[in-house]
């Protein structure tokens, strides 16, 4: 796996985790939509646990040791 893609899809998690961890801050009178975020939230958090105990361990040393968890999302330091 290429190491940008790798990157690349950190940061699209992150902003996806952002946006879900917002909507459900702004919309708590809807249990459906709550239901419905936490459940998203949950599905892109094993995802990011997917990658980093599948792929991670691959990259470079320099770049591994950069990749840092900051707010819930992985990113370069």
């Amino acid at each position: 796996m290429a190491y940008n893609y790798l990157f690349d899809l950190h940061r699209y998690i992150g902003k996806r985790l952002e946006d879900a961890n917002d909507k459900l801050k702004n919309n708590p009178a809807e249990p459906e939509l709550d239901s419905f975020q936490r459940g998203r939230i949950r599905l892109l958090q094993d995802f990011q646990e997917f990658l980093e105990a599948r792929y991670h361990h691959k990259l470079p040393l320099r770049l591994s040791q950069r990749l840092k968890k900051i707010n819930g999302t992985y990113r370069l330091t």
